[in-house]
C-alpha cells in the first residue's frame, strides 16, 4: 500500500499514543468528570445565602406568573335543589398577573435557613382573559360562604346548625335557596356583601358576626362598621401568606427551598396522622438542581395545608393546576339542604404557570445550556478523532511494516555476484 508523502513522515507509534489520549480525554475527562465537576460547581453557587446570585431572583420574581381561573355557572339551580344533577357551565379564563415577593428576611447560618414572609399580588388583564371577558358575567353557584358553614357543621357539629340557620336568615335576608346569582368578579375578588347591620337583633346572628369581626374566617374581610366581604382570593392579593422557613442549600443542595415550617410551627395539625402533617417541598418559587424526569416536583400550598405534586417538564415553563370542588349532602335542618343529592360540586379550577422571558432564556442558553452542549461537543469530539487517529495509526504502522518487508524480499542474492565465465575459463 502506497501512503502519501505526508503520512510516510507520520511516526505510527506516536500517533497511536497519541490518539489513545484524545480518546480517553474525550470518555473519561469530557464524558465522566468533566460533568461531574460542571454539577458540583453549579450546586456550589445555587444556593439562598444573602450574596448569592440567586438571592435577588428568589426574593422577588423579576416577571408575573400566568394566573388563569375558570369559574363553573350552575344552568339547574331549581333542579338541583329538588335533588338533580347540575348541569355547570365552565366560564374563563380570568387572567391575572401573579407578582410574587417575599420580605423581612431573616437568616439563620448554623441551620442554614432562610426566614421570610410571603405574598402575592394579582392584577386583571381583561386583554389577556377569554374572548369579551370582563369580569362582570352574572354566574349562579352554590352560595360559597353559606354551603361550606353548613357542611363543616354538618361533620362534627350537628347541634349548631339550627342557630346558625337562624343567623344565616338574619344575616342575609332570609335566603330561598342555597345559591349565588353575581358577578363573577364579586366572588373572586371585589366580595359578595355580609350585612352584619342587624346582628344585635339575634344572638344567633350576633355571634356569627363575632367570628367574622375576630378574623377567623380569612375570606372574610371587614368592609366597614356594620358589613363585610366574602371573596374566594382577595384576602391572599398583597397581603402577609404567613411566615415561612426554608433551607438555603448551602449545606445540602437538595434541600434548597424546602419548606420545614410555616408560621414558626414544624409541622401542621390539620390532617389525621403525622406522615400527613409534615412539610413536603417548596414553597413553588424554586426546586432544587438536576432533578430527574421521574422525581416530580413538590411544593407546600399553605392555603390548602397540603403539598402539591406534579412532574417535571421544560427548564423554560412550569405550571400548576387545581380544581376546587365543595363536598355537599343533604341537610334536614335547613329546607333548601334537605333534599340535594350528595355529591362532589365543582366551584372553579385555577392554572397557575410561568414562561420565562426571552431575557431569561437567553441567559439560560449562554451560561448553562451552552455550557452542557459545549461539554458533549468536547466528548464526542475527542471519542471520535481519538478512534480515527487510532485506525489511521494502525494503517500507516500496517503500511510500513509491509514496505518494509516488500524491501527485504527483494535484496540482491549472493549467486548473482558470481562471474560465472570467469570460472569456466579458469577451468579450461
Amino acid at each position: 500500500m502506497q501512503l502519501p508523502a505526508f503520512l510516510q513522515r507520520w511516526n505510527a507509534i506516536k500517533c497511536g499514543i497519541i490518539s489513545i489520549c484524545i480518546f480517553l480525554t474525550g470518555l473519561g475527562f469530557f464524558g465522566m468528570i468533566a460533568p461531574m465537576l460542571f454539577k458540583k460547581m453549579v450546586k456550589g453557587q445555587l444556593n439562598l445565602l444573602p450574596k448569592s446570585q440567586l438571592r435577588p431572583l428568589y426574593v422577588k420574581v423579576p416577571f408575573f406568573l400566568d394566573f388563569r381561573i375558570y369559574v363553573f355557572n350552575l344552568t339547574n339551580p331549581d333542579e338541583v335543589t329538588k335533588g338533580g344533577k347540575p348541569k355547570v357551565q365552565e366560564v374563563g379564563p380570568y387572567f391575572f398577573e401573579e407578582w410574587k415577593e417575599k420580605f423581612d428576611l431573616v437568616d439563620n447560618d448554623e441551620e442554614d435557613t432562610l426566614k421570610y414572609h410571603y405574598k402575592n399580588t394579582f392584577i386583571f388583564r381583561p386583554d389577556l382573559s377569554g374572548d369579551g371577558l370582563t369580569g362582570n358575567e352574572i354566574i349562579t353557584m352554590p352560595h360559597p360562604l353559606i354551603t361550606t358553614m353548613f357542611m363543616t357543621l354538618n361533620v362534627d357539629k350537628k347541634p349548631m346548625i339550627p342557630m346558625t340557620a337562624t343567623a344565616i336568615d338574619a344575616i342575609f335576608h332570609n335566603p330561598k335557596d342555597m345559591f349565588w346569582t353575581g358577578r363573577v368578579m364579586d366572588v373572586l375578588f371585589d366580595g359578595i356583601p355580609i350585612d352584619c347591620s342587624t346582628a344585635d337583633e339575634t344572638m344567633a346572628a350576633k355571634a356569627v358576626c363575632g367570628v367574622f369581626s375576630s378574623g377567623a374566617v380569612a375570606a372574610v374581610q371587614p368592609h366597614n362598621d356594620t358589613f363585610f366581604k366574602f371573596s374566594l382570593f382577595q384576602a391572599g392579593n398583597a397581603t402577609d401568606l404567613g411566615e415561612f422557613t426554608v433551607f438555603r442549600g448551602k449545606k445540602n443542595s437538595p434541600d434548597i427551598g424546602k419548606v420545614v415550617a410555616f408560621n414558626d410551627e414544624p409541622e401542621m395539625d390539620y390532617w389525621e396522622g403525622d406522615e400527613c402533617n409534615q412539610y413536603t417541598g417548596t414553597d413553588s418559587t424554586i426546586f432544587p438542581p438536576y432533578m430527574d424526569v421521574n422525581d416530580g416536583i413538590i411544593a407546600y400550598e399553605p392555603s390548602i395545608c397540603r403539598s402539591l405534586i406534579g412532574t417535571t417538564g421544560t427548564p423554560m415553563n412550569a405550571a400548576k393546576r387545581l380544581q376546587f370542588n365543595l363536598e355537599m349532602v343533604p341537610i334536614e335542618d335547613v329546607p333548601y339542604l334537605a333534599d340535594i343529592q350528595e355529591m362532589y360540586y365543582p366551584l372553579f379550577w385555577i392554572e397557575e404557570g410561568a414562561a420565562l422571558g426571552k431575557e431569561y432564556v437567553n441567559q439560560v442558553k449562554n451560561t448553562v445550556l451552552l455550557a452542557i452542549k459545549i461539554q458533549k461537543m468536547l466528548k464526542w469530539l475527542g471519542i471520535i478523532c481519538g478512534i480515527l487517529g487510532i485506525i489511521l495509526s494502525g494503517i500507516i504502522f500496517s503500511a510500513k511494516m509491509g514496505k518494509e518487508q516488500a524491501a527485504k524480499t527483494n535484496l540482491p542474492s549472493p549467486v548473482n555476484n558470481i562471474d560465472v565465465k570467469a570460472i569456466e575459463k579458469s577451468l579450461t
